[in-house]
């Protein structure tokens, strides 16, 4: 069975046109690896107005650790030290032994 991995990229402040090109890079070793993908990135998730939602960004964060709940590998792009989300991510991983590779 492959192994699953997820992205974690910092976002913030980015087009999705730089979410893109980062994400596609890291699809390239998945596919190279022979690994399988599992998305965590929702871009129509910011066109969603949800009035109960106070904090968006942890409400999307949620949803990216229910993904990472399915991952052997959570890969790690450059930048992540510095974004939230990914510090988060990163945490998790570590504390539920899910391999972590960080982009070079």
């Amino acid at each position: 069975m492959k192994k699953k991995v997820m992205i974690s990229q910092p976002m913030s402040g980015l087009s999705l046109a730089e979410i893109e090109k980062t994400r596609n890079g890291v699809l390239s070793w998945i596919q190279e690896n022979g690994y399988e993908f599992i998305n965590s990135y929702f871009p129509e998730y910011n066109n969603t107005d949800n009035d109960e939602i106070t904090h968006k960004a942890v409400d999307y964060l949620g949803r990216a650790l229910q993904v990472l709940s399915k991952a052997d590998i959570l890969y790690m792009c450059k930048g992540w030290e510095s974004a939230r989300g990914c510090v988060v991510e990163h945490k998790v991983a570590e504390l539920y032994d899910i391999e972590i590779v960080y982009e070079e």
